[in-house]
């Protein structure tokens, strides 16, 4: 059994499998007594470190039970009498352990030989100790407890020795003779410790014996300013009396006489690589599998930090591996002899003779930042087709092009859309603000943590430049102008191209060819993800023909500067945040007009060539709607912004029927109404913005707006029948909730007329849904149920108007308390209203359904739809009054299961989400409108509620308070079974 700490708290039995700890509580007590083995540790100190300030009254017997699990957990063959490796002392607990049951102590004992072997002038012998020592780390300290209250005091220490022994291990190899291979070693370690001196010095000095004077001495000037600008303070006397030796080239700085110049140590990762064990999983299979795995993507994704973590997973010691750094090398005529130092040849030796090695050593290749001297790939593959027995894994921007390779795209940290979790991207922000700042706490700032991680969607490299600003700038600061702080962030210390987010971005367009970087550039206009077409039509404007933009685009994403994505309209390409932001700023360098007009204008010739045929609206078309949309958007705001203001609003009320009706994409289309509306528009185009901004508004519950904007129609021609026929269907569902019968069936006559008269197919049928509407609203069942079959019978079967219309006979079905006839048709519109794969009228079928098991008694059914309808609509654009109803739907369900004071707070969130309540209930069966509306909380019984099923629920919520209420944190309550 071995007990591991230094990076997750786990243990790993004598089979080699990861025991299933519990709960965070139960796994702190076994790290704190696994950081002091060997030593007893008190109760109380156990309770400190477990709850804080917050110790439980019965915390002696809680204590008492997380150690007796542990017991049977990490010693299940343990017989009675035998001792346990979990010792009672007195009023504590001692976990008795040797000196390879703990890996915090075999990493002291390693350390422990290594000075030994120093003391004795054996620096080889140190260094490789040190190496050990430092290779049983595998992250933090109990990174899985960073949150909890021992963690910050009891992992602190344990940094510091890592460091400690790091440093030593280097001053062993460089008195061993080493030098150059160093150097992306120590510029990692920089740039997470750059207030360590020792490692600047130990850098110039690699710098230095790798011939690189003018380097190392600007590795001391970038330490001497970055202390002066983090701190206030000049250099300490190692770093200048080292900078005086560089000037002097004092032979004290040379490798040893007749020390080796060995090849490149593997570096060890000093931080640990968060949530990509999947990535980690899919690179060892692809190893097992290929001889050639090559793990690709952008700047600051993280590519060689995987690489690093799997090699050294998967070999027992560095020195199974040959680690060739390219990151400094553009001539690919070094890279045979880099690779042969690596094998432990000299620079002279052949393909075959590197080959012979390799295969002869039983090593592994790890080569990293190929993406440089991509046309070497050929060779490459011919050292691996001579080794016959040798793996390389290579981290490149861009794909070798070699038969046979295995390319694993390192993807960016997801990021959590939930507020009860903090994601992996998140932990990361924490981790690396910690490490800047000693005094830096979360403190219930998790959502603008997780908005900062998302406006850079996820990228470590953006995420650690944010997480520094945390120094200078608070978080919600920080969350608000996130753009401007990551793309200006940058760093002293590491790598040139890491040195920025920007730095990163321009490393691998550097690499392009000029027409490449001009697409690039003229990319940047475009707001979200585009198709094939986009990128010939924008290259068109950069003056690429069709086959250079499709080059151009190949190139991109080789180079991962551009993601290829598979989405409802198809595949389309889309920059990362980090990356737009690069690419706008060439944009901006250049003659920006011709890019935007080409953009514009492509986009306004495709939405009004999508909105023309409103009787054929299929899935495809909507999707693609979709996905343009904030281009589309871009495009109609750049034409009103330059003359042309009246094709503008021509586009957008062309495109509402399709992105507002259909699709329910709406906010930012009314945004842009609204900025039209102030724009110089001639008086018919401004009728038919009105008519487009007052259903918008509706929509949006502001009948206020929307009755201001619906009055200004009377400007539309009289044979303007398509917007005057939109025009009257608004505002007959208006005075219908307004309880005008009279205007409201006016209204729904008159827009049904000029529907009519327009000839369009899906107008006529959006005219007889109002009707339809309007009636259910005015409480005339009978009607409603009428206009709603009468659109039934004249709407194409399984198309989306027929949709639509079985969701309205079934609502007027259930006005009419004939349910027996209204829950096969809400069903079968669920059934066609999957097959057509479109989110709205999916939604609104399950919405129906609900509404029908509801009036049947069915409670559970109808909380099932609800939850189908949240999961359709609960990310939609302007879906607040779906989301509404899903909430009150859910305290209705409560209500009918006996739970009065859960929905009296799912209520009560329901008014704080929106203040018109009466609109959404307006829909509802009159029973259970009647049940939620006019009586009391307080009044109704609960008991009589639900029967059976209410006594079930009060029972199961029972039984989880009696959990709680028994000094189990929520966290171990969903760690465990209950």
């Amino acid at each position: 059994m071995e007990v591991r700490v230094l990076g997750p708290c786990d243990v790993i039995d004598d089979e080699g499998r990861t025991l299933a700890l519990g709960g965070a509580k139960q796994r702190s007590v076994l790290a704190m007594l696994a950081l002091q083995p060997n030593s007893a540790l008190s109760v109380d100190a156990i309770a400190e470190g477990v709850w804080g300030e917050e110790i439980p009254d019965r915390y002696v017997q809680n204590v008492q039970v997380y150690v007796s699990t542990l017991r049977k957990l990490i010693e299940p063959h343990r017989t009675r009498g035998m001792p346990s490796r979990i010792m009672g002392r007195g009023t504590g607990y001692e976990l008795v352990a040797g000196p390879d049951d703990v890996d915090l102590l075999r990493f002291r004992r390693h350390v422990g030989e290594a000075a030994a072997a120093g003391d004795q002038h054996q620096p080889a012998t140190a260094a490789a100790a040190f190496r050990r020592a430092l290779e049983v780390w595998r992250g933090e300290p109990c990174e899985d407890l960073v949150f909890q209250p021992f963690a910050t005091n009891a992992t602190r220490p344990l940094l510091e020795e890592r460091w400690s022994a790091f440093e030593r291990c280097i001053d062993a190899e460089l008195a061993s003779g080493a030098g150059s291979g160093l150097v992306a070693e120590l510029e990692r370690a920089i740039d997470l410790q750059p207030l360590r001196e020792r490692l600047w010095e130990q850098l110039a000095v690699a710098l230095y014996r790798a011939g690189r004077q003018a380097d190392a001495l600007g590795a001391i000037r970038r330490a001497r300013e970055y202390l002066v600008d983090e701190l206030g303070i000049d250099a300490g006397p190692g770093l200048r009396l080292l900078e005086q030796q560089l000037l002097e080239q004092d032979a004290a700085l040379d490798a040893p006489r007749g020390a080796s110049m060995r090849a490149a140590r593997v570096p060890v990762p000093l931080t640990s690589l968060l949530g990509r064990e999947r990535l980690i999983e899919s690179i060892h299979r692809s190893l097992d599998d290929r001889r050639l795995v090559v793990l690709t993507g952008p700047g600051g994704v993280g590519k060689t930090h995987a690489a690093l973590t799997a090699v050294h997973a998967r070999a027992a010691g560095s020195g199974a591996v040959k680690f060739v750094d390219l990151s400094l090398e553009r001539d690919i005529d070094e890279v045979l002899p880099l690779i042969a130092k690596a094998a432990g040849l000299g620079a002279e030796a052949s393909v075959a003779e590197v080959s012979g090695r390799l295969e002869q050593d039983d090593s592994m290749l790890l080569i990293d930042n190929f993406e440089q001297v991509v046309e070497a790939a050929p060779l490459l593959g011919a050292i691996l087709e001579g080794a016959r027995t040798t793996r390389a894994l290579v981290t490149s921007r861009v794909q070798l092009g070699i038969p046979g390779e295995r390319v694993i795209e390192v993807e960016p940290l997801p990021v959590s859309e939930r507020a009860d979790e903090m994601s992996i991207a998140a932990r990361l922000f924490v981790e690396r603000a910690s490490e800047a700042d000693p005094l830096f706490v979360v403190d219930g700032l998790t959502a603008e943590i997780e908005t900062i991680c998302r406006a850079v969607d996820g990228m470590p490299l953006a995420i650690e430049l944010a997480a520094s600003r945390t120094r200078v700038v608070g978080l919600r600061e920080l969350a608000r102008r996130i753009d401007s702080a990551v793309h200006g962030a940058s760093r002293r210390t590491g790598s040139d191209r890491h040195r920025s987010m920007q730095a990163a971005i321009e490393w691998s367009i550097d690499l392009l060819e000029s027409g490449e970087r001009a697409l690039f550039a003229a990319l940047g206009v475009c707001e979200g993800a585009v198709d094939l077409a986009t990128v010939v039509a924008i290259g068109g404007g950069a003056g690429l023909d069709g086959f250079a933009a499709e080059a151009g685009l190949d190139a991109l994403v080789r180079a991962s500067l551009l993601r290829s994505i598979e989405t409802p309209s198809g595949r389309r390409f889309a920059f990362l945040t980090p990356i737009r932001g690069v690419a706008r700023d060439r944009l901006r360098l250049g003659d920006e007009h011709p890019i935007r007009d080409r953009h514009a204008e492509w986009f306004v010739e495709r939405a009004e060539n999508m909105a023309r045929d409103e009787g054929h609206f299929d899935p495809s078309t909507l999707a693609t709607c979709v996905a343009d949309l904030r281009d589309t958007a871009a495009a109609i705001g750049w034409l009103a912004g330059h003359g042309a203001a009246d094709r503008a609003v021509a586009t957008l009320t062309a495109m509402y029927t399709l992105t507002v009706v259909e699709a329910g994409e709406f906010s930012i289309m009314r945004t842009l109404a609204d900025e039209l509306r102030d724009g110089e528009i001639d008086p018919a185009s401004s009728a038919r913005l009105a008519v487009v901004a007052g259903g918008m508004a509706y929509m949006a519950s502001d009948f206020t707006t929307a009755a201001a904007q619906l009055a200004l129609t009377d400007g539309l021609a009289a044979d303007d029948h398509p917007f005057r026929a939109r025009g009257a269907m608004w505002l007959a569902v208006l005075c219908a909730d307004q309880g005008d019968r009279g205007a409201a069936l006016e209204h729904a006559a008159e827009a049904l007329a000029h529907a009519r008269a327009s000839g369009r197919t899906r107008l006529i049928g959006l005219a007889m849904s109002a009707a339809s509407y309007t009636a259910l609203t005015l409480g005339d069942a009978p009607l409603a149920l009428q206009r709603a079959q009468e659109r039934l019978a004249f709407e194409t079967e399984g198309g989306l108007g027929h949709v639509n219309a079985m969701i309205e006979v079934s609502l007027a079905l259930v006005e009419l308390d004939r349910i027996d006839e209204a829950l096969p048709v809400a069903t079968a519109a669920v059934v066609a209203a999957r097959r057509l794969g479109i989110p709205q009228p999916r939604g609104d079928a399950f919405r129906c359904l609900a509404w029908c098991a509801l009036a049947a008694g069915d409670a559970p059914a109808a909380a099932g739809y609800l939850l189908e309808q949240l999961a359709v609509f609960g990310r939609a654009d302007g879906m607040i009054d779906r989301v509404l109803e899903v909430v009150l739907g859910a305290a209705l369900v409560l209500l009918i299961q006996g739970d009065v004071g859960g929905a009296r707070i799912l209520w009560e969130r329901g008014q704080a989400l929106h203040t018109t309540l009466d609109v959404v209930v307006g829909t509802w069966p009159p029973p259970t409108r009647e049940l939620i509306t006019t009586s009391g909380f307080d009044a109704i019984d609960a008991s009589d509620a639900g029967g059976d099923l209410s006594r079930a629920v009060a029972d199961a919520a029972a039984t989880l308070r009696a959990v709680v209420a028994a000094d189990a944190a929520p966290d171990d309550v969903r760690d465990g079974d209950s």
